[in-house]
């Protein structure tokens, strides 16, 4: 149940976070998110009591300002890399990817292409923002012509996909 002070932050409908809620109760491992927000505050909340960490890679802090806010084992979890995702090299398996930074094509298919072997093979591969043209090219593509994965589940305009 999503914390009353996770209001401010939210930045999705109540769906959305609910779809991200279900999502980390069907994986295990830790969380990997290429563009930080309310998303980051939903897997850490959907998260609490345990010891799973997120990881969130992005050019820029934008929970700085509402650090305050979040309670302080929440922030323990986190690790924020600070940097340009399409720069960036991680060598650890996640449960969980959310790809919601740059929407264009190339920018998609590169995020997915960079951190796809970081995904354990029951892990689950979700896109925000599956309704602009370029992310729904991309993913159709992604599971129609290249067969590398293919639909768990989708709500509005998230979809989590599994790899084959």
């Amino acid at each position: 149940m999503k914390q009353a002070w996770f209001n401010n932050i939210q930045q999705m409908s109540d769906e959305e976070i609910d779809f991200l809620y279900s999502c980390v109760a069907e994986t295990q491992d830790d969380i990997l998110e290429i563009g930080m927000g309310g998303s980051t505050v939903a897997f850490l909340d959907a998260t609490k009591d345990t010891t799973r960490e997120v990881w969130s890679i992005d050019m820029k802090d934008k929970l700085e300002d509402y650090k305050k806010n979040i309670p302080q084992d929440y922030l323990q979890r986190l690790n924020f890399i600070q940097a340009d995702s399409h720069k960036t090299v991680l060598h650890k398996k996640f449960g969980l990817l959310l790809i919601d930074g740059d929407h264009h094509f190339n920018a998609v298919r590169k995020d997915t292409m960079l951190f796809w072997e970081n995904v354990s093979d029951d892990g689950l591969i979700l896109y925000h923002d599956y309704d602009l043209p370029q992310v729904n090219q991309f993913v159709d593509s992604w599971i129609s012509d290249f067969e590398y994965a293919f639909i768990h589940k989708r709500q509005n305009n998230l979809i989590a996909l599994k790899k084959t």
